[in-house]
């Protein structure tokens, strides 16, 4: 039945498992701004996001470093979709920022988790175009995130034919965990909505309503 063959999908929910934050929130004196090693350093200490931020190509300029850190700790003060506003200008004010990959792909979680799937999805597929395999190696774990995020999302929006150009270009590439499930739920679902067309009423408004 195909209600039941896309359940799976489904119940695979994005998270969002804020970790520790730094209890003062206020610069760091024993950073300086000629230090970019230690101000990446600093960033990724910054566990206010879901996804570990690594960036992705040459080194962040310590200045950049030094912008973002700010920005993260703004986004301490507020709970709702508007947190991610000071990273999202970040975005824009940084167009070939080597952090650009991995704040897209938080801000688009963050999208999803509102429901705002248009958003969501425009900054997954930003994310992913920055991060096809074969482009950033050395970031597997952002890859593979972003790569099952986006197919989740494809699917419960019943767009077959970007999942099904997403997954062929997943298929030499080896997931595991979390990112392993979503890659084959999603699969399942595809397959499911080719079958039976009528399937993808499933994926669209529908499933996107059971998830409010």
């Amino acid at each position: 039945h195909a209600a039941s063959g896309l359940s799976l999908f489904l119940l695979v929910a994005p998270g969002f498992l804020p970790g520790c934050l730094n209890p003062t929130g206020g610069p760091d004196p024993q950073l300086s701004d000629d230090d970019p090693h230690g101000l990446v350093t600093a960033v990724q200490r910054e566990r206010t996001l879901p996804e570990a931020l690594v960036p992705v190509g040459p080194l962040p300029s310590a200045q950049e470093s030094r912008e973002l850190l700010r920005a993260l700790r703004s986004t301490r003060r507020v709970a709702n979709i508007e947190r991610m506003t000071p990273l999202r200008q970040f975005v824009v004010d940084h167009p070939s920022s080597p952090w650009r990959a991995a704040l897209l792909l938080n801000l688009g979680l963050n999208d999803n988790r509102f429901g705002y799937y248009s958003q969501a999805l425009e900054d997954f597929e930003s994310a992913w175009a920055l991060l096809e395999p074969d482009r950033a190696s050395e970031a597997t774990p952002l890859i593979n995130r972003t790569a099952s995020e986006l197919a989740t999302l494809y699917a419960r929006l019943g767009r077959v034919e970007p999942l099904t150009d997403l997954l062929k270009q997943l298929e030499t590439r080896s997931f595991s965990g979390t990112a392993a499930t979503r890659i084959l739920a999603a699969t399942e679902a595809r397959n499911l909505m080719r079958a039976d067309p009528g399937a993808s009423l499933l994926c669209g408004p529908t499933a996107v309503a059971s998830l409010r």
